[in-house]
């Protein structure tokens, strides 16, 4: 089975880390989401969409290197006068990296979220289950069956 080559959106909070409860104010990577997030990395252009807040951010990028700097572009309201579930921030990210719908899956938590983008023409995942997420994406060739 070949690989289709994708734009892969991926939210932060929930999708690939959570909140640390024993230092508030801090978080920490979900090894599930991790590890997928790697297997994404070996074929797709990876991004971010997230409503996170902007000291959040700069900690998961400072703390977390390696995860962070696999994405091409980060988006979150501050830069794209929008936030999850509107339209307006999907619609940003594909129109300032210029990704076509078709070509493009975001990764999310948030059912809303996935209802958003597929009104766009995106493909959404809702994450609940890692092992589901990651069968989903191998029948949409976007994983290898191996």
């Amino acid at each position: 089975m070949s690989i289709i080559k994708k734009n892969i959106i991926f939210d932060l909070n929930g999708v690939l880390f959570k909140k640390d409860l024993h230092r508030p104010g801090t978080m920490v990577p979900l090894a599930e989401g991790v590890a997928l997030l790697h297997e994404c990395h070996v074929y797709h252009d990876l991004y971010v969409c997230s409503n996170m807040k902007a000291d959040y951010l700069e900690h998961l990028q400072k703390d977390y290197p390696d995860i962070m700097n696999v994405f091409k572009a980060i988006v979150t309201p501050q830069i794209a006068s929008a936030e999850k579930p509107s339209k307006e921030i999907f619609m940003y990210l594909l129109e300032q990296y210029q990704l076509l719908p078709e070509e493009s899956l975001l990764l999310d938590d948030h059912e809303m979220n996935i209802v958003a983008v597929e009104s766009l023409g995106l493909k959404g995942i809702h994450v609940v289950d890692f092992d589901e997420v990651r069968q989903q994406l191998k029948q949409l060739s976007i994983l290898s069956g191996d």
